[in-house]
């Protein structure tokens, strides 16, 4: 299957394409492919794709926001139900990018995947009920390490909403320089 990755405004972040084969049963998509690595023309670090261990899904009501949730790893995000609104912040104090945002639709119509480069904030706003978010990380969750950071801390255009939030979420600390 043909994959494409294309550049975001934030420093290696990467909105990967791919093809989904579709007919009268239904369709076929590549979540993910380990030869991907050698297609990426060295845009995503090759040592990140060998090392992709662990695969998480959430489920959203329509109006949840979840995050901005920052971790040391990296994540190969994809909308498998429904539709949402994808943000990546990048909140590494040495990237050219630094505390630039970007937001992506992604839907279960949609090929595309995000790839979220570690030391980045990451959040989503579900914009239809049951809808249904998988990615895969490069580390597995450890108490402690992970940070997070109100949503309305970065200027992010989020899509207006009567928004449903975690209690975690609403008294996240907003984020200072």
């Amino acid at each position: 299957m043909e994959m494409k990755t294309i550049p975001t405004r934030v420093c290696d972040c990467y909105i990967i394409s791919t093809e989904k084969y579709e007919d009268h049963r239904g369709f076929l998509q590549e979540l993910y492919n380990e030869d991907w690595r050698d297609l990426s023309n060295e845009k995503i670090p090759s040592d990140v794709h060998v090392k992709w261990n662990h695969m998480v899904a959430s489920k959203s009501t329509y109006g949840v926001i979840r995050g901005i949730h920052w971790a040391p790893y990296n994540k190969l995000v994809s909308c498998v139900a429904g539709k949402l609104f994808d943000v990546i912040v990048d909140l590494r104090p040495h990237s050219d990018t630094y505390l630039e945002w970007v937001g992506i639709w992604l839907s279960e119509d949609d090929t595309r995947k995000i790839f979220v480069p570690a030391g980045c904030g990451h959040g989503f706003f579900a914009d239809d009920d049951n809808t249904v978010m998988v990615y895969l990380k490069d580390q597995t969750y450890k108490p402690g390490v992970e940070k997070d950071w109100h949503y309305e801390s970065f200027g992010i255009e989020w899509p207006k909403a009567d928004y449903i939030l975690s209690e975690k979420d609403k008294k996240a600390p907003r984020y200072k320089k």
